[in-house]
């Protein structure tokens, strides 16, 4: 169990608010850019740091838009691949993260290598993020990691939600 707050446009068992409260903010305030390309056509490269046989990518996104995944590309040898995302919190220790995040890696091909990471209730240290998914490579070559912003299950069955307001900071490494 994680705490996590949300955002309501309607699609919760029992709403009586079908608002877009996210568009009616961005009539005032305009959304922050995405840091990251949001495909795999506009994916941003990485640079990885290399110590011997081992390559490490540190880097940090934001989602904006639900639906719209953060994309970096790298490059890797056939092997073992592990990813952690943390959720950065907005305030200190007593705040908590809108953002559940969901990891896919894809291969040079557009391909998913693998089934969408998304673990239900895992509690890092930083909220709704991921720790260490090991995601097997197949091949050297070109990969892309998407990073996006997730519901969990059905919101109209009064104990899920929406990925509506899943949005915020993160930091990615692999």
């Amino acid at each position: 169990y994680k705490q996590l707050s949300t955002w309501d446009n309607g699609a919760y068992l029992g709403s009586n608010n079908p608002q877009d409260d996210v568009q009616i903010i961005t009539n005032f305030l305009p959304l922050l850019k995405q840091p990251a390309g949001s495909s795999i056509a506009t994916a941003t490269p990485t640079t990885p740091i290399v110590n011997g046989a081992t390559a490490t990518i540190n880097t940090t996104g934001l989602v904006v838009t639900p639906g719209t995944p953060n994309v970096w590309s790298f490059e890797a040898n056939a092997g073992t691949a592990t990813f952690t995302v943390a959720v950065q919190r907005a305030w200190e220790e007593w705040a908590f993260s809108d953002l559940d995040v969901q990891l896919v890696v894809y291969d040079a091909a557009g391909s998913a290598v693998g089934a969408p990471i998304n673990p239900a209730g895992v509690d890092t240290d930083n909220g709704l993020g991921i720790a260490a998914a090991a995601v097997a490579l197949p091949a050297a070559g070109t990969y892309y990691v998407a990073v996006s912003g997730a519901g969990s299950g059905d919101p109209q069955d009064g104990s899920s939600y929406s990925s509506y307001g899943s949005r915020g900071g993160f930091a990615l490494s692999a």
